[in-house]
């Protein structure tokens, strides 16, 4: 589908998949058996006229919203750049389900205080999320002074009521986000659709 075709139909929390080329891409999507290396969550906000992505990536090639400078880390793109931008395979998962009014605040407090955390600084956690072997061993502890892709999307998920409570959220990876996510029971992960500009 085209993302002009689906652009109207974009709501805030809908889930945005890519699957990069590049060497540490492959080795989560190697890691993860999953097609994908990373996940953003789009945003409908009134102060932008354009559909937003918040993400936490090592890309820095678009102005960040809030900043208005490019940057590493925790950040909002216009949606339609980031695509348009990204070199590989573009995924838009729908989530239905209501989208209330203190959502949108919850989000925006959200954005406000994890805005610019920089990526995840920890390898060791980044490996423990992609390697669930159960135990100890694997176990991540959440630790939010640095957040990659998914454990960002399974955050704000949980902030706004999305997704109950439970696993930590620096054990999910972009794998998850595009299988049987649990979510709370007014929500529900429809199929991704591939998406081309």
């Amino acid at each position: 589908m085209k993302y002009a075709d689906a652009r109207d139909d974009i709501k805030s929390f809908d889930i945005f998949l890519f699957s990069g080329k590049g060497r540490i891409s492959e080795w989560i999507k190697w890691a993860t058996g999953s097609d994908w290396s990373h996940v953003g969550l789009s945003l409908c906000l009134h102060q932008y006229n354009c559909v937003v992505l918040f993400e936490s990536t090592t890309l820095s090639n678009l102005p960040d919203l809030i900043s208005g400078k490019a940057a590493k880390g925790v950040q909002l793109v216009n949606l339609s750049l980031r695509l348009n931008d990204y070199d590989g395979d573009i995924g838009w998962r729908p989530v239905s389900g209501p989208r209330r009014r203190k959502m949108k605040s919850a989000a925006m407090d959200f954005v406000r205080e994890f805005h610019g955390t920089p990526y995840e600084q920890s390898q060791i956690e980044l490996i423990k999320s992609a390697f669930d072997f159960g135990g100890r061993l694997t176990e991540n502890q959440e630790d939010a002074s640095s957040i990659f892709c998914s454990e960002l999307a399974a955050m704000l998920f949980r902030h706004v009521g999305i997704m109950p409570e439970g696993m930590a959220a620096n054990e999910f990876t972009p794998a998850d986000f595009s299988s049987i996510l649990p979510l709370n029971p007014d929500y529900e992960a429809q199929e991704i659709i591939p998406l081309v500009i």
